[in-house]
């Protein structure tokens, strides 16, 4: 017996061809082969029509989770822009520079770096340097300015939870970092995996 529809396509085509031998199939072996070829076709038609229906919950979970991605991704961006924003408040930069990176942002490398557990001033100066427009006075990060602890305001860090680079998390034994961007953008990754 055809254990799928290719073996009973197989099988069908081997009795036609032996319709015109010597030795012609029976009409019972032409039934049977017939039963057989019916049924593959009614178990895949049956397996196909499952599988559609999986795809059809697949594809509504996936339009779900779209906008869903879209919104993390904007979050992601914001949150991004105001801890750099605050930790550029906390290192006295220029007013227009701190509302600069708050609405307007930067480079993504730029606004990780100044947003890290203990991130040197040239970090701050640079990210100055990458917003400066011509207007904009010269302006350098100190060492001093740097190192300034938050500004605690009703027990509520301006910048929160500072990024750890991978070799901060290693140090301190940590197995992922608890920032808001990187508790974001896990959120995406999972949300990402589950739509692919």
């Amino acid at each position: 017996m055809p254990r799928d529809l290719e073996e009973a396509l197989d099988a069908a085509e081997e009795l036609l061809d032996s319709r015109s031998s010597p030795d012609p199939p029976t009409a019972d072996d032409e039934s049977k082969c017939h039963r057989d070829l019916k049924r593959h076709v009614f178990e895949d038609a049956k397996r196909l029509l499952k599988k559609r229906g999986e795809a059809r919950k697949l594809d509504k979970r996936i339009r779900e989770l779209e906008p869903e991605v879209a919104k993390l991704r904007v979050e992601h961006t914001s949150t991004l822009q105001n801890m750099a924003a605050g930790h550029m408040s906390r290192v006295e930069a220029p007013e227009h520079a701190i509302i600069d990176v708050r609405f307007n942002g930067a480079s993504e490398g730029a606004l990780m770096s100044v947003i890290t557990l203990a991130a040197p001033a040239e970090r701050f100066t640079e990210l100055y340097e990458e917003l400066q427009a011509d207007d904009w006075p010269e302006w350098v990060c100190s060492a001093a300015a740097a190192v300034l602890p938050e500004k605690d305001l009703l027990g509520m860090c301006p910048g929160g939870k500072p990024h750890m680079s991978d070799a901060q998390l290693t140090l301190k034994k940590l197995s992922k970092c608890v920032c808001s961007v990187c508790a974001v953008n896990r959120k995406i990754q999972d949300l990402s995996a589950e739509i692919s």
